[in-house]
């Protein structure tokens, strides 16, 4: 164990750090790097389709707290996840067989120092993958899941579509890496993924007039299809964690009553549970994008 809790109770930390410290305390064993939040809702939206609406929606549930945009940050996580786990084969790395001495420093610092004297070691690192992946589930629970595992946390994001953090030359694989490194954050992850209907320019003209980038708005049409058939396929594909969600049914009082319905029986909640959709006010162009 890292930190007792009697050591915890007579320290200074900040409530966030004291938690991180926790969470790494309770580590005691290899299998114990599964840990993370109990549950989570994340929502890609492509803006402009209700996303905040939805996100108060599902934040109407008691024990539900869905967070708002973060501007891609954990788009940004995922690309230090990469990274770290990239490091692990790079240049130098292949000397050490850390699989067996890095648990022990003792033994990281012996083998390091006994390469050092014949190799220029520039990348040298003992992380991982269990410790990258228990890395980016700390930096979630901190953040999203302190309150604990009764609490579904979750984010919604208009910029995970392609064009924007998805690269349009290879949208649909960068859209798996990151929906199966997001799967990771969570023991039980559901996507809801959130449009108007239609892909089309005039459904999504008030969208398209928030970017100022020429040649994004040239492929406007094109990428906000290409988005559409990612959102569509992977919900049909894998309907026990995703699921579609469509403004116009959000805001239609003969459908909207039935889309509350089936996406409480998604989230595997109470159907009884009363949530709408006009709760929170409607968009003005003072606020801010999303």
């Amino acid at each position: 164990m890292l930190f007792s809790a009697s050591r915890l109770r007579h320290t200074n930390l900040l409530p966030a750090t004291a938690c991180l410290l926790c969470f790494l305390s309770c580590l005691s064993s290899s299998a114990e790097l599964l840990i993370g939040s109990q549950k989570c809702v994340f929502i890609f939206a492509t803006g402009r389709s209700g996303s905040t609406s939805l996100m108060d929606a599902l934040n109407q549930i008691p024990h539900y707290l869905i967070r708002g945009e973060t501007w891609v940050a954990h788009g940004n996580l995922f690309s230090a996840y990469q990274h770290l786990r990239e490091a692990r084969t790079s240049p130098g790395q292949e000397f050490f067989h850390f699989a067996k001495i890095r648990e022990r420093f003792k033994d990281v610092k012996l083998a390091y120092g006994k390469r050092a004297e014949t190799t220029r070691l520039p990348f040298f690192n003992e992380f991982s993958e269990d410790r990258v992946l228990l890395a980016t589930r700390a930096y979630y629970t901190v953040l999203y899941g302190h309150y604990g595992k009764d609490v579904v946390s979750g984010f919604k994001e208009i910029r995970y579509v392609c064009g924007v953090y998805f690269n349009q030359t290879r949208c649909d694989e960068h859209f798996q890496e990151f929906v199966g490194f997001l799967r990771g954050m969570c023991h039980d992850v559901k996507f809801l993924f959130n449009t108007r209907l239609s892909a089309s320019l005039e459904s999504n003209i008030k969208r398209f007039q928030m970017f100022d980038n020429v040649t994004f708005a040239t492929d406007f049409t094109h990428l906000l299809n290409k988005t559409h058939t990612l959102y569509d396929n992977y919900a049909m594909q894998h309907s026990d964690h995703a699921f579609r969600v469509y403004m116009e049914d959000m805001f239609n009082i003969e459908r909207n009553a039935t889309l509350a319905r089936n996406l409480l029986q998604f989230l595997g909640e109470d159907t009884s549970i009363p949530i709408r959709f006009n709760r929170m006010p409607g968009w003005q162009p003072s606020y801010p994008t999303p």
